[in-house]
């Protein structure tokens, strides 16, 4: 009984937060985020640098590749910065590409050169 009363005090300290959380969330901006012409772009993260600006890192894979399963066939890891978060984010550069089937991520990568 006393693992029931403790997982229940948990349970809803974790249901506030999420609350919170749900709470404070805003609308996404119609042009923010990072749109490539001939990319699927997928899966981002971001973080705000020690320099100020945010710094995004996410997937892409060639829109010639259909969406399934092309993020499994194509995919590399690409940085992409803004000023703001809600800013569109322009790319800088590929950050992890084709590596070889040597590599845990290259069982699955095709070159499309």
């Amino acid at each position: 009984m006393r693992y029931l009363f403790l997982f229940l005090i948990g349970f809803s300290t974790v249901s506030s937060a999420q609350n919170a959380m749900i709470s404070s969330l805003k609308e996404s901006p119609v042009n923010g985020g990072l749109e490539m012409k001939d990319y699927w772009v997928w899966e981002s993260s971001v973080i705000k640098g020690d320099d100020g600006n945010y710094h995004m890192y996410g997937s892409r894979w060639p829109k010639i590749l259909p969406f399934h399963p092309g993020w499994m066939l194509g995919s590399e890891i690409v940085k992409a910065t803004s000023k703001t978060p809600e800013d569109p984010y322009k790319f800088k550069e590929v950050v992890l590409g084709e590596r070889g089937s040597q590599f845990w991520d290259g069982k699955h990568v095709i070159i499309l050169k």
